[in-house]
């Protein structure tokens, strides 16, 4: 799309299209020039992932990514110039898993330091109040389903995830908590049924 003829995304304009089933373009962004050209691109939604300290630091999972590695990485994502693009960061589970973290600090110093307009946070049933306190003050908040690396450390169970019923059902109870935190929208995750040692 020509620059100068698309709207600014925002959250009121992603809840409508989901309520539409119109699709809703998101890419993982790291730096600025990725970000620059995925939103001439039209990109609705660039997400600084925790993903990235794997890619770019070579972290063996999300676990380990700090805080200040992640900020890094979002303030290296903010725009110099207007964009349309909506710009999302993911919480570390460790800027949010207890009060010693201060959650709301942290999430707003994404927001005043990297120009985040939502943030991604993932966890389980623990959590929940810390990820509430952050909506709550007024920052818009994605909650993470399904499998990922921080909800297994966070439960202790550094393993392959299930194959049967049980997972879902753990999914289920995790997408019922954070509705009741009155979060903006979820986001569901799933892994293929088999795992490769090479990957």
């Amino acid at each position: 799309m020509p620059e100068g003829t698309r709207r600014k995304v925002t959250i009121p304009m992603l809840m409508k299209r989901m309520r539409d089933s119109e699709a809703i373009t998101q890419m993982a962004v790291y730096d600025y020039r990725t970000a620059v050209v995925s939103d001439r691109l039209g990109m609705d939604i660039l997400c600084v992932s925790d993903t990235g300290g794997m890619i770019l630091f070579g972290h063996k999972s999300t676990v380990t990514v700090s805080f200040e590695e992640v900020m890094m990485m979002a303030q290296g994502r903010r725009p110099r110039q207007p964009t349309t693009a909506c710009a999302w960061s993911t919480c570390p589970i460790g800027a949010f898993i207890s009060r010693q973290t201060r959650p709301v600090e942290n999430a707003g110093r994404f927001v005043h330091e990297a120009n985040a307009e939502v943030m991604k946070c993932e966890g389980n049933q623990h959590h929940a109040r810390n990820i509430e306190a952050i909506v709550k003050a007024g920052i818009p908040v994605q909650g993470h389903i399904g499998h990922h690396a921080d909800a297994h450390a966070a439960n202790r169970r550094l393993r392959r995830p299930r194959q049967d019923g049980r997972a879902g059902q753990a999914n289920g109870r995790r997408r019922d908590i954070l509705r009741r935190c009155r979060l903006h929208s979820r986001f569901s995750a799933k892994s293929p049924p088999k795992t490769s040692a090479n990957t």
